[in-house]
């Protein structure tokens, strides 16, 4: 960690703009004002910067400019504790450029990092690892005696700080073939900086192992009194927040010196063995998981993690020597990606608003720098995930920024094989076959809700790459052989270690079925780049007439995971879910009724259940999606805030996981049936399924080259009454409509606005 410092006289009337970047984390103020944090997570050849105008800060004459510098490079990551994985580091770099500028814009003094800024190394903080935390970063040990309190402010007195010393100039992205010893090149942001909402108070103080006052403590959360906890004493406090939250935890306390106030965060209470109970169960188990430690130095200071937590509970520990504490407040600013519900949904399915609202929390906290797995645990980008956290985008908030960084963030991340990595950003490289396929899909579902051109034909070499290493994966009798990488495609019960049957001898159905519904999506791609699509479009249709001979079963009517001739006898639903999908030559709608109906096969989890519903639609049989499980309602059960990882509830790993959201997806997809008839919504299509409801009404946001337009919606309503299916609709005008009724009738509308129907069932 290292402290900046740059002073400076300012005129009435001046700007200042800085651009600034740092390996790898920052703080910025500005006169004793936060104003940022940063950078946005990229890579060492992809170096985000930040842009920040803070002309409204500054005062006529002394100002300053402070930053706060932690570098993560020095810890390499590992499952048991050690450095962030999604950190990626080279060496500890700060750069800012800055030019104060009078009100026409003439410079008046170059402010950027040069000899004139101070520097502090800093004293205060060491580092925990965690073997609750693999991949996010050691915690804190903070030592408040050693913080240089005061530092962001004008008064500070740094005299006696060094002056800083520079390395070499920073360079932006495209002039990386200057040389230079510091690796990084920079690029501006591509995403917005994230919300952060200051003052959220905790719900409740609820268990003292050591017998505290729960009512003082409860008065203290609510801001209605302290805390003091007497000398030579320890007390321990578990408190709970009202759902599970990704923030800043504040500390604020005095007296103390020689204390030791420990934090511990958690999803849910769990028991020694890592089994959770009911969140409604306040009597089970107890707060386990990543914590901070303070030490106090008898002053009244405020503690503030310099990175995010997550955490629905939180235990208290503390411990005096000779002088009480007195714990003033605890509160926590709440931060996660600035994503602005803009869809709306209801139905007659009284369960669904509370789950939809569990579903939009789980989204919000796996949204930050970049879309996450979890929060609490990995923080990483991973492909699969995010295919479907990117739709969930563009159906709720028609925000596709986040979306558009991913896409690109995979595609820097590519192999000299053509694949991309499974997770990125990460200091650790994973390769996950199938997670690349789920890129190239998300390029393609990228292009036809945004229409953004460009970018697909930026992404187009990479998707390509991505197939042809698929195509060299060919074997004699025309299927996909064995993959590269870890064979991990969903954590299925019966699939032991997330590797379809048959996958690690390079025998899959999964594999040659998966790669053929993706040659669909990159035809798409090919043709939005305008690239001749003959190649792909042989090869889709030599690999499902291959597969279709290797893998069909007709005495069944269902795929087989193994070669049939092997006779093993397994079939997954997942499975089936690809052969639809993939278009193969076989009665689809049949497929979709076994892919529901047959309680044989290898079954679907919250992951595959957003791809069953896309066969389920592409087949014409959605109506079967009532009939897929529903692990969501179990979820209402237990109290949870978030939709964890797997079904097992008491087992799951990760309580937040948002790539079991997906409902968020089928209420404007399906239910409303709204979705791009055109690329970027230059054609609106209107298909609503029932569903086994009998009315639904909502508004889809519409996307558009990547960004959001608020005042852009379709909104549905439709209801069925006396045998009659009553639909009414309207949409942007000069847009062109088609509109498909349950029964298959379609109408047209070419200037779309209201829309108005009525038809017998």
């Amino acid at each position: 960690m290292r402290y900046f410092r740059r002073v400076f006289d300012c005129p009435a009337g001046a700007t200042l703009t800085v651009h600034l970047s740092a390996d790898t984390r920052y703080k910025l103020w500005c006169n004793g004002k936060l104003v940022g944090r940063g950078p946005a997570k990229g890579d060492v050849l992809h170096q985000f910067y930040d842009t920040f105008d803070v002309t409204g800060l500054l005062r006529p004459g002394r100002n300053v400019l402070a930053v706060q510098v932690q570098y993560q490079g020095d810890c390499y990551p590992h499952y048991d504790g050690g450095g962030s994985v999604s950190q990626i580091t080279a060496c500890p770099v700060f750069a800012l450029e800055g030019f104060l500028c009078d009100p026409a814009g003439k410079q008046l003094e170059d402010l950027s990092t040069n000899q004139r800024w101070k520097v502090l190394v800093d004293g205060a903080y060491g580092w925990r690892s965690s073997p609750h935390g693999p991949c996010v970063g050691e915690q804190e040990e903070f030592h408040a005696a050693q913080f240089p309190w005061g530092f962001e402010r004008i008064e500070f007195d740094d005299a006696s700080w060094p002056q800083a010393q520079p390395i070499a100039p920073a360079y932006s992205a495209d002039l990386s073939n200057l040389d230079t010893p510091v690796p990084h090149r920079l690029l501006p942001r591509m995403i917005a900086h994230l919300e952060e909402t200051p003052n959220c108070r905790f719900g409740e103080a609820f268990r003292s192992p050591s017998g505290e006052n729960l009512q003082a403590w409860k008065a203290m959360l609510e801001g209605k009194g302290a805390v003091q906890v007497g000398a030579k004493h320890k007390a321990s406090v578990l408190i709970r927040a009202d759902s599970l939250s990704t923030g800043y935890p504040q500390l604020r306390f005095s007296g103390g010196a020689g204390a030791k106030v420990q934090l511990t965060y958690a999803e849910r209470l769990m028991d020694k063995d890592m089994v959770k109970a009911s969140a409604n169960d306040l009597s089970y188990g107890d707060v386990i998981g990543q914590s901070d430690v303070i030490l106090p130095d008898g002053q009244a200071r405020q503690y503030e993690p310099f990175f995010l937590r997550t955490f629905w509970f939180i235990r208290v520990d503390i411990e005096t020597a000779d002088e009480p504490l007195t714990v003033g407040s605890l509160a926590y600013t709440f931060t996660a990606y600035p994503f602005e519900r803009l869809a709306q949904f209801d139905c007659s399915d009284t369960e669904v608003p509370a789950i939809r609202d569990l579903c939009w929390r789980t989204a919000r906290l796996c949204a930050h720098e970049t879309y996450e797995d979890c929060p609490y645990y990995e923080q990483m980008q991973y492909g699969g995930d995010t295919q479907i956290q990117s739709m969930i985008s563009y159906y709720m908030t028609g925000d596709a920024s986040l979306a558009r960084q991913f896409l690109y963030q995979f595609d820097w991340s590519r192999r000299l094989n053509g694949l991309t990595l499974s997770r990125y950003p990460s200091r650790v490289p994973q390769t996950i076959p199938y997670w690349s396929l789920h890129w190239v899909m998300s390029v393609a579902e990228y292009w036809q809700y945004t229409g953004d051109r460009a970018a697909v034909g930026d992404l187009w070499p990479g998707v390509q790459a991505v197939m042809d290493h698929f195509g060299r994966k060919t074997v004699a009798n025309g299927t996909i052989g064995k993959l590269d990488g870890w064979l991990v495609a969903d954590w299925c019960p019966q699939w032991a270690t997330g590797a379809p049957p048959g996958a690690c001898d390079g025998t899959a159905a999964y594999d040659s079925l998966m790669t053929a519904s993706t040659l669909v999506d990159a035809i798409a791609v090919c043709q939005a780049a305008g690239d001749n699509d003959t190649a792909l479009r042989q090869r889709l249709d030599a690999l499902r007439q291959a597969a279709h001979e290797v893998f069909f079963d007709p005495a069944r009517g269902l795929y087989s995971d193994y070669p049939v001739r092997q006779g093993r006898g397994i079939y997954s639903a997942y499975t089936q879910v690809w052969a639809i999908l993939a278009g193969m030559p076989c009665d689809a709608a049949a497929l979709a009724g076994k892919l529901v109906g047959d309680k044989s096969l290898c079954e679907l989890t919250m992951f595959s259940i957003y791809f069953a519903c896309r066969a389920l639609a592409k087949a014409g049989r959605y109506e079967l999606a009532a009939n897929l499980p529903n692990p969501w309602q179990d979820m209402l059960k237990w109290g949870l805030s978030t939709c964890p990882e797997i079904p097992d509830l008491a087992r799951t790993r990760s309580d937040c996981h948002a790539w079991s959201a997906g409902p968020l997806v089928e209420y404007g997809r399906e239910i409303l049936g709204v979705r791009p008839a055109a690329p970027g919504y230059a054609a609106i299509a209107i298909e609503p399924k029932t569903a086994g409801l009998t009315f639904a009404r909502g508004r889809v946001p519409l996307t558009g080259a990547g960004n959001v337009h608020p005042a852009r919606f379709v909104e549905v309503e439709w209801r069925i009454e006396q045998g009659r299916f009553l639909l009414s609709a309207s949409g942007p005008s000069a847009v062109p409509c088609s509109l498909t009724l349950p029964d298959g009738t379609k109408q047209q509308f070419p200037n779309g606005g209201k829309i108005v129907v009525s038809q017998r069932l």
